[in-house]
């Protein structure tokens, strides 16, 4: 059912499935854990920007054999956090074009699209990119 909750190990799950389909290379780690399950909007929202963002990594971070790429899984009750980080070339936040949807709309979108759900990205020329999902439990 499209509006069912998700069980925490189900969203675990889903979410290295996204991450693992682009690459086999990603170093990816759970931590924590939580009964509760998670609104299915917030799981669906936490898939597509957590694909988003690995995706843009594989496009834009540099080689596989000079960037390290992450994604981390932190559960808890009271909230969700997942990181997808690169040591890749990075680039300057600013530079990005309005026109460029992918931060805006499939990531910070997504997130902030749910209540108590955010997305932030940080990055830097030559110090890789560091994109974070959180939803604080309602």
């Amino acid at each position: 059912e499209q509006d069912e909750p998700v069980a925490c190990d189900a969203f675990v799950a889903r979410i290295r499935s996204v991450v693992l389909e682009a690459s086999s290379d990603i170093d990816f780690t759970v931590t924590g854990s939580r009964e509760s399950p998670l609104p299915y909007d917030v799981a669906a929202a936490f898939a597509e920007a957590a694909s988003e963002a690995v995706r843009n990594s594989l496009t834009h971070a540099g080689t596989a054999a000079e960037t390290q790429l992450t994604a981390r899984v932190e559960v808890s009750q009271e909230r969700v956090c997942v990181t997808v980080s690169d040591s890749g070339k990075g680039f300057d936040p600013r530079e990005v074009s309005p026109h460029r949807l992918g931060i805006v709309v499939s990531i910070r979108g997504r997130l902030g699209g749910v209540p108590g759900g955010s997305a932030s990205l940080a990055s830097h020329r030559g110090l890789g990119t560091f994109v974070t999902l959180i939803w604080v439990t309602q």
